[in-house]
Parts: structure tokens; sequence; C-alpha cells
């Protein structure tokens, strides 16, 4: 492997756990313990897809893009505009296509 491989992955992986720390503060922000306990569920699940997400040209940078989005609504006040931007963001409007690496 090479340095500069070696330092793509880490780029991805350090990426990753960005993505998964934002998720995670909004979640232990949520004030339902169910919906607290079921969203840390599916962070779980979807945690090893974010890697390969990640790595998907483009996907990073609308990821973040639709984080500030979402802090923005949060920031506003505006809770149908915090749902909104939520749904935007769990449902892209591109797909991203599958990883040969994975």
């Amino acid at each position: 492997m090479s340095a500069t491989s070696s330092q793509s992955r880490g780029a991805f992986a350090a990426a990753a756990t960005v993505h998964a720390r934002f998720h995670a503060i909004l979640i232990e922000r949520t004030p339902n313990p169910l919906i607290r306990q079921l969203c840390r569920s599916m962070l779980d699940v979807v945690r090893d897809s974010q890697y390969a997400i990640s790595r998907t040209d483009g996907a990073g940078e609308y990821s973040v893009g639709q984080h500030r989005l979402i802090l923005e609504a949060l920031r506003s006040g505006d809770l149908d505009a915090v749902a909104s931007r939520i749904v935007d963001h769990l449902v892209p409007e591109f797909r991203y296509p599958a990883s040969e690496e994975a």
C-alpha cells in the first residue's frame, strides 16, 4: 500500500467518524428516550457504510452541506425547517453508486 493510499484511507475514515459524530450529537439531544435508542441502533448499523459513502465523489460535500442546513434551521428555532432538512438529508437527491472496494 502506498503512502498516498494510506493517507486517503485515513482521510475517508476521519470523514466517516466526523459524520457519525454529527449524528450522535443530534441523537443525544433528542428528548424522547425511545427515539434516542432507535437512532443509536440505526447509527450503529450504518456506521460501516459511511466509510464507503465518504469515498464516493461528491458525497462528502453533499453531506456537509446538508449538515450545515440542519444546523441553520436548529439555530433559527424553526422546527418545521429542521424536520424538512433532516428528511432532505436522509433521502438524498442522488444515489451513491456501489463501491467496488467495500
